[in-house]
């Protein structure tokens, strides 16, 4: 059985408008807003993170978004 996700998003103009993304894999959420997010920033932190100090650097740099 597959996880479904669900995000939402709440904008401050017109009285606080809801935007939801339902029923979603993480792959698809993680596409969905690829864009919006500094992927080079967070591939930085997670390369001081513990948890990847026992990968090489080929290794971490195939790492996808959705992995990081």
């Amino acid at each position: 059985m597959k996880k479904l996700y669900h995000s939402f998003c709440v904008f401050s103009y017109k009285g606080g408008e809801l935007c939801s993304n339902i029923n979603q894999t993480i792959e698809n959420i993680a596409s969905s807003i690829i864009d919006s997010i500094d992927w080079e920033e967070i591939s930085d932190r997670c390369a001081d993170n513990e948890k990847f100090s026992d990968m090489s650097d080929e290794e971490f740099f195939s790492l996808t978004c959705v992995k990081l």
